[in-house]
């Protein structure tokens, strides 16, 4: 009988227990002097011990049934500096847009200021385990080509790849922050304001963000579209 790498085979009272794991083969026989609920409870024992890891969980992003509904939900969250909940509420090209700008601007700090190269890769295969081998396909693509890799062909590479988009943003957020540099989300137009102007035209929408006492009125245009699961906000207009 097989399961996750376990092998228990017997012959009468005796049991002979076979696994297998990161490589190794490792073999025991014993005496069965119980039930053979025994027999199953170590096998259930041992199975678990082999098997993989589970993945972590991505968070659903929510669906927002109104532009409205998700100008709400992004305001709320980014109020508490949530950051991954302010994403997910974002619309997917402008995640994208994010994570390809912040991933270059992290490697051009980390030329700059080569001791923060290690922290940040570290960073990003906390989110991309297979950043090492996209940078050796990478390497040997611009080889083929006679020039040097491009830190764009990689932050493409892990727009493309990382699953939980929102997740690597904000941690991405707080590594670049840490330094004082600004990440690009205009986050501040849209807390403690109001959605004014709302216009749908379809799958897209227009509004403006408003904020300001009688001191004096900011505006901010924000825009809006309507993905598969829902409507998501845009910031900035891209």
């Amino acid at each position: 009988m097989k399961n996750a790498g376990v092998r228990i085979s017997t012959n009468r009272s005796v049991c002979v227990l076979s696994i297998r794991h990161s490589g190794f083969d490792i073999h025991s026989s014993f005496v069965i002097r119980h039930s053979p609920c025994l027999l199953l409870c170590l096998l259930a024992a041992m199975s678990a011990s082999t098997l993989p890891a589970a993945e972590p969980a991505v968070a659903a992003a929510p669906r927002h049934a109104s532009p409205q509904a998700a100008f709400d939900a992004f305001r709320s969250a980014a109020e508490k500096k949530d950051w991954p909940t302010a994403l997910r509420s974002c619309a997917t090209r402008l995640q994208n847009h994010l994570l390809v700008s912040n991933v270059r601007l992290g490697y051009r700090i980390a030329e700059s200021v080569p001791e923060h190269k290690e922290g940040f890769e570290m960073l990003l295969r906390r989110h991309a385990p297979q950043l090492d081998q996209w940078k050796q396909e990478l390497r040997t693509k611009a080889n083929a080509e006679k020039r040097d890799p491009l830190v764009a062909d990689l932050a493409n590479k892990i727009r493309d790849g990382v699953a939980d988009k929102p997740a690597l943003l904000a941690d991405l957020f707080a590594w670049i922050t840490k330094l004082g540099i600004d990440h690009g989300l205009a986050a501040d137009a849209v807390v403690a304001s109001e959605l004014r102007n709302l216009t749908i035209n379809g799958q897209q929408a227009k509004g403006i963000a408003v904020t300001g006492d009688e001191q004096g009125i900011v505006e901010f245009p924000v825009q809006f579209i309507q993905e598969p699961d829902g409507w998501r906000l845009m910031l900035p207009e891209l």
